[in-house]
Formats: structure tokens, sequence, C-alpha cells
């Protein structure tokens, strides 16, 4: 074979331009630390540099999964220990409130607080994190429970000259009417029937229109909350959160469970409030056992609370591990060992450079090297 000036050239630029392009990969691995650059560098490595990316994201939600549910399980916590907290208050204002020896203004009184007591119930049953109502089952954007002082179409049996209790004791003044049950008359205060508003009867007057054993229809208000009404169709449904491979988790609790549920927080508060208005020994008394239920109720939801947020903890630990674990596996594929690269720079650099050197006196030969 006969070997030309040109060939020598083309050789000589052929090996400066591979002397090059490894050059220039060995500086953009150090300069990144990464040693795959594109699929073609390695295509094996490549396809499990993209699978472990696929799993480290993965993994990462699951553990932003898992803080989003402890933030709710911990509110959730810190609502029910506050409930629990408040419902005891509510049983020391009753076994005072039962004591034979109170009139009825220091009844009153605690009626009172009974009251605000109530409020505030509706308050934590009203909880939310981040805009969101965590008692209102899967419909978090709207309040769960409203305060409500107006009662529609209660009725009574009239006893002529006798004094019937109604639902509720504290009416404000003016707001009540009576009718027969199909509405077609309506009565008069004063003129058919007279009302206490502070213990809450009505009493149909001997010259008035009204009926003795007949069924009437009354709307009043009270002065404070008489009811509690749902905002929401239901408090029930899970918000669940993927804290794993197909494994979901609730992290919310049901209204339902914890205020409405088996026995009514709100009605026996209520009950509490209208005894103690209406002077009432007996009827405080009967409550009593009421909130040693809503009590239990309390207790028992937080035991679940307090397991969800065991599990989520011990998931936590378990996802973290495996983060690492997947980093340290994509670590080994794609980072490069950077003495071992630097040295390979080095080598290539010198390697570069005499080539280059040498290149220069093959490629460029003047007409008196030829002479001589």
């Amino acid at each position: 074979m006969r070997v030309t000036n040109q060939l020598i050239i083309n050789t000589v630029l052929t090996n400066l331009d591979n002397s090059r392009e490894r050059l220039r990969d060995l500086q953009t691995q150090a300069a990144t630390g990464m040693q795959i650059q594109r699929p073609s560098d390695d295509p094996i490595g490549a396809m499990r540099v993209l699978k472990l990316n696929l799993l480290l994201r993965d993994q990462r939600q699951f553990r932003d999964n898992i803080k989003n549910g402890m933030s709710w399980l911990t509110m959730t916590e810190k609502v029910l220990d506050e409930a629990s907290s408040l419902i005891g208050k509510v049983k020391t204002t009753t076994v005072s409130g039962s004591s034979d020896s109170l009139g009825p203004s220091e009844r009153k009184a605690l009626a009172v607080q009974v009251d605000s007591m109530l409020e505030h119930l509706i308050a934590l049953g009203n909880s939310r994190l981040e805009g969101k109502y965590i008692f209102a089952g899967t419909h978090t954007l709207t309040a769960p429970y409203s305060a409500s002082n107006a009662v529609q179409d209660e009725r009574f049996t009239a006893r002529i000259g006798e004094a019937v209790r109604l639902a509720h004791a504290d009416l404000s003044t003016g707001t009540a009417t009576v009718t027969t049950e199909d509405g077609a008359t309506t009565f008069v205060e004063g003129v058919d029937y007279t009302l206490d508003y502070t213990q809450g009867t009505i009493t149909a007057l001997a010259d008035g229109g009204m009926a003795n054993a007949t069924t009437y229809v009354v709307n009043y208000e009270t002065r404070t909350t008489n009811a509690v009404s749902l905002g929401v169709s239901s408090t029930t449904g899970n918000i669940d959160r993927e804290i794993g491979e197909r494994t979901l988790m609730p992290v919310n609790i049901s209204g339902e469970a914890v205020f409405n549920g088996t026995t009514n927080a709100f009605e026996v508060l209520v009950r509490l409030k209208d005894s103690l208005l209406r002077n009432d020994g007996d009827g405080v008394r009967g409550v009593m056992d009421d909130l040693d239920a809503v009590l239990d109720q309390i207790i028992s939801v937080s035991g679940v609370v307090g397991a969800r947020v065991h599990q989520l903890q011990l998931s936590e630990q378990r996802i973290q591990s495996e983060i690492l674990h997947t980093q340290e596996l994509l670590s080994a594929v794609q980072e490069i060992d950077l003495a071992e690269t630097v040295s390979r720079l080095k080598a290539e650099e010198l390697t570069y450079q005499t080539a280059l050197s040498v290149g220069g006196r093959i490629v460029l030969p003047t007409l008196l090297d030829f002479v001589k």
C-alpha cells in the first residue's frame, strides 16, 4: 500500500479529533460529576438511571403524602385533646349545677358558661387545616356545623290553665307564633295563651280560642344556640393518602365519629343548658351519663388517630430508608469517580498536547524540508 502525504495528514487529523472528543467528554464529566451525558454513552446504564429516577420520584411523593397525612392527624389529635378537655370542664359544671343548694340565678350563670362551651365545641367541629375542614368528610370546603337559635314547627298538646314545657328555654321575647296544625288559625299571645320566655313554657288560657288536649304548632327563637345543624350532606367519607405502593391511609376522622355519632355532643350540651335555665336539677343530673358517653367517644377516636400516627411514623422511616438506598444505586450508576476522572483527564490532555506537537511537524513540512 502506497502511503501518501495526504493519508498521513488525514490520519493525524483523525487522531487529533478523537483525542479532542475524549478530552471534551472527560472535561464534561469532571464539570457535571456525571459519567452518562447522553444515552449513547451507556445505553444500559442510561436505562437504569431512568428507572431509578422514576422510582425515586415515586418514593419522594410517598414521603410528601406521609408528611401531609401527619399534618392532618396531628391537627386532629390537637383538636380531640382540646375537645376532651372541654367536655371535662362541662362535666365539672354539671356536677356543680346538679347540687340542690343552687338557686335559679346560680344555675342561670352556669347556663351562660355552658352556652360558651357549646360555641367552643362548634368551633372545634369546624377546625380547618390549610383552609380545609378536617371533620367535614370529603366536603372539606364547607363548614360541617352551624349553630341555630330558630325552632320551626314544634308541636305541643295544650292543657287549659297548665304550663306546658317547650323543647327549649330562654326564648327571645316576641318571636313566638302559635297556629293550628293546618296553619289556618293563628293565636294571639295574652288572649289565647301566655308564654314564660325564661322557662320556655306555654299556657293555654281558659277564655281563649285554644282547645284542651289539642295539638298546636309553635315557632320561636331562643336567645342562645338551641341546635347544631349539618352544613354538609354528610361528615363521613375518607380522605386517603398513598403512603406506599398500593397502600392507602385515611388521614381524616369523620365529624360523626366525634361530635354527632351515637351520642350527639351538641344536643347533650343544649339539654344541659336548658335544664340549668329552668332550674331543673333532675334534668342537669340526667345528662351526666351522656357526657360520659361523649367523652368515651372522643377518647376512642383519639386512640384510632394515635394508631394512625404511629403507622405513618413507621412508614416515614421505611420510605426514607428506601430513598437513601435508591440514591446510592443512582449514584453508583451515573456519578463519576472524581479522582479517576481527573487522572484520566490529565493523561488525555498530555496525549492531546503530544499528538498536536507531533502532528504539527508532520502536517506542515516546508519545501526546505523536502530539499533536505
